[in-house]
């Protein structure tokens, strides 16, 4: 994929997906992405690469991910993971230079809350998460 087709899915400086923009609407940039109604803090982890195996596919996680978030949402395609931020990044060490955890899209398959297929019941979901 070149860094034409992913501005197709992103725009200013990769962000977040226009998709993701339109149903959760303006994003906090300061700290988690998302707030919803009850105070729980929820962080948006997509990937859009399609020309690699699914077993490569990998989501960037950091350590500030994991402290400040309640839960984090992997999106890969049309597949839509809710994990706990705690239990799904507390194997990792956060040790390297830039406090980067890279699990692969196996590992999120495996022990999630709960598994979506469009982002609208997702958003009806985290909006009642109390």
């Amino acid at each position: 994929m070149t860094l034409h087709d992913y501005r197709m899915y992103y725009e200013n400086d990769y962000n977040h997906s226009k998709r993701l923009k339109e149903v959760f609407g303006v994003f906090n940039y300061q700290g988690c992405d998302y707030n919803n109604p009850n105070g729980i803090n929820i962080e948006f982890k997509e990937s859009h690469i399609y020309d690699i195996p699914e077993k490569l596919v990998k989501f960037a996680c950091y350590e500030k991910d994991k402290l400040e978030s309640d839960y984090i949402i992997f999106i890969y395609q049309n597949l839509i993971f809710v994990h706990n931020s705690k239990y799904v990044l507390n194997r990792y060490k956060f040790e390297n230079k830039k406090k980067l955890a890279q699990p692969y899209l196996s590992t999120i398959r495996k022990n999630y809350i709960k598994r979506f297929d469009d982002l609208y019941s997702l958003k009806e979901y985290l909006d009642n998460l109390s």
